[in-house]
């Protein structure tokens, strides 16, 4: 199955929630065969355990600011996150955003590839950052 080899980039938290997810799908199906139509059925679920088991934790364990910079992020194009990116859209001025990235590197978030870029350390972050905006979005809660 090359697309969960794609999907989980290598990370051993995701082979093991792809491996269940699928695992469980295809007992409850009754087939003992993993293919790609039980794997189109179960997506959404998959992404939906690791938003709530990965993904937001991550989030929610950093201090608002941060938080909200992590947010921004996801409107800037990516791969990689440009610092000048960053800054076209957000509020926080330069400085901020420096001090602030710089914390996102402590905490894990992100690493620096070069001088004023960043990639995020989890697979898929940015894809799930849009996810929790359009959650957030779908509240009433604007980023």
């Amino acid at each position: 199955m090359t697309r969960v080899v794609d999907e989980v980039d290598g990370y051993p938290f995701f082979v093991q929630v792809w491996g269940a997810e699928l695992w469980d799908a295809a007992t409850d199906a009754g087939i003992d065969v993993l293919d790609v139509p039980i794997l189109d059925v179960i997506g959404d679920t998959i992404y939906e355990r690791l938003d709530a088991d990965f993904y937001d934790p991550r989030v929610d364990a950093l201090k608002p600011s941060e938080q909200d910079l992590v947010m921004t992020m996801a409107d800037c194009p990516y791969p990689p996150l440009a610092a000048s990116s960053v800054q076209k859209h957000s509020p926080k001025s330069a400085g901020n955003i420096n001090v602030l990235m710089g914390r996102l590197v402590e905490e894990g978030i992100v690493f620096r590839v070069m001088k004023g870029v960043c990639e995020f350390t989890a697979p898929r972050f940015h894809d799930y950052l849009k996810r929790r905006q359009a959650r957030l979005n779908e509240r009433g809660y604007h980023s």
